[in-house]
């Protein structure tokens, strides 16, 4: 849906599943260690996911254009909402 959502293609690593407590320490690593000319982004890349093997899912069509949709229907949703949130301020 990410690929969807953004229209390009996305890498999932083999280990994606790994993440949370995981992602966490890989991040806090980083700003440990990480030099001035280093971003997040390339600091990833470079020592975190080097070497790793994922796959690359391209966005489809039919998922773009479900999400399009959804997002559609949420948009018009936020009126209700906001609504909802008056009323119940005002009692």
């Amino acid at each position: 849906m990410l690929a969807a959502a953004l229209g390009v293609s996305v890498l999932v690593m083999d280990t994606a599943s790994e993440g949370g407590a995981w992602g966490n320490g890989g991040a806090g690593l980083f700003y440990e260690r990480k030099g001035e000319e280093q971003s997040f982004g390339k600091y990833l890349l470079e020592k975190i996911f080097s070497g790793q093997p994922g796959t690359a899912i391209a966005p489809r069509e039919a998922d773009r254009k479900g999400f399009n949709k959804f997002m559609e229907s949420y948009v018009r949703a936020l009126i209700l909402r906001e609504a909802g949130i008056g009323v119940c301020w005002k009692r």
